[in-house]
């Protein structure tokens, strides 16, 4: 899976969130636990959640990502920090 490609990451992360959506209907813990830590262990996911960050804290005193236009090389490198 080619990380650079926003569509591809947005799919992976959407299909475990469905999977996860459909386990817990059926109450099936295990397989729920499974594609929590699966999701959260990913790097699409923090590829994903980066620019949420940095939008959710534009024009705000917080701590966190501000200001800064973040290209896909530095979301690959910032994610594996």
């Amino acid at each position: 899976m080619a990380l650079e490609n926003g569509k591809s990451v947005h799919i992976f992360v959407y299909d475990l969130q469905c999977k996860i959506y459909y386990h817990a209907g059926k109450n099936e813990t295990g397989f729920i636990r499974h594609y929590q830590q699966k999701l959260i262990k990913s790097m699409e996911a923090r590829l994903r959640s980066l620019p949420t960050v940095s939008q959710d804290n534009r024009g705000k005193v917080a701590a966190g990502i501000e200001l800064i236009i973040i290209t896909c090389h530095d979301q690959i490198h910032s994610t594996k920090k």
